[in-house]
């Protein structure tokens, strides 16, 4: 949900000016405040929307951005006579693997892989019929 204020200040001269700078570069999961300490009334509303807007623009501007993704983390155990059809397949699905060895003559990956990419990657998994993947959960 989405959600800014103007707290104080005239009806829409800041929440919605912060916040369409905020949606102009795509970003999502972040808080920004601008802090006004000029009490004054000498900018107007339409100074106050330009003041709001422009200090966001150059906060986000030189802020350094981190893209951060939902993962889900998950473990695969095969026969070691499949490891390179699900190697490939988990490059393919660019996983970030976490532990790889054997449990006897079965080899296991523990990885996170990207939410959205989760389902596909099940599939194909399932379609390797002599290996099981474990979700975390």
């Amino acid at each position: 949900t989405d959600r800014y204020s103007d707290d104080g200040e005239p009806s829409n001269s800041a929440g919605r000016p912060i916040f369409g700078q905020i949606t102009a570069v795509n970003l999502t999961n972040i808080l920004v405040a601008v802090v006004r300490i000029y009490g004054g009334t000498n900018l107007g509303v339409g100074g106050l929307m330009t003041a709001y807007k422009t200090a966001t623009k150059e906060a986000l501007n030189t802020a350094q951005i981190k893209t951060k993704y939902i993962t889900d983390s998950l473990e695969i155990i095969f026969p070691y006579a499949d490891m390179g059809t699900v190697m490939n397949l988990l490059n393919k699905f660019d996983v970030n693997e976490i532990q790889n060895g054997f449990e006897g003559a079965l080899g296991k990956v523990s990885f996170e892989i990207r939410r959205s990419k989760t389902k596909f990657l099940i599939d194909a998994i399932k379609s390797i019929h002599t290996a099981k993947i474990k979700t975390s959960d």
